[in-house]
């Protein structure tokens, strides 16, 4: 997708989903018009870019990308299971411990989408 319009690989991608899962199961989203005609840069221009944050969603087998990011300086928040279980990089539910970051956190690990709803309606009752 790299050089292409937003736009153009957002609609290519829900046509796909919903070629593949059916539109009884996939609805199609739309994109956000205020992206719609930015261009898809590569992981290398990522890499030099200006952006001090990312926000990581790729699969375990290629995690070696986020540590690419973390030499190159950048911040990244990660839903990725790559490392999350290492001692050295938090996993935080905002809203539950991100007391545990440090200016010079990072990197950071949101845990698995099941644990994440969990926590959240827990720590209430575990509060009391």
């Amino acid at each position: 997708s790299t050089g292409a319009v937003y736009k153009e690989v957002w609609e290519r991608k829900e046509k796909e989903l919903c070629d593949h899962y059916g539109d009884g199961f996939w609805k199609a989203m739309h994109y956000d018009p205020a992206i719609g005609d930015k261009t898809v840069s590569s992981f290398e221009a990522m890499l030099e870019n200006d952006d001090d944050i990312v926000f990581s969603s790729i699969p375990m087998r290629a995690g070696n990308l986020e540590d690419r990011l973390l030499e190159a300086g950048k911040f990244v928040v990660s839903n990725s299971p790559y490392r999350r279980y290492e001692d050295e990089v938090p996993v935080v539910v905002s809203e539950v411990n991100s007391h545990i970051l440090t200016p010079e956190t990072m990197y950071i690990k949101s845990p698995n989408c099941c644990t994440n709803g969990i926590v959240l309606t827990l720590h209430p009752i575990l509060e009391k």
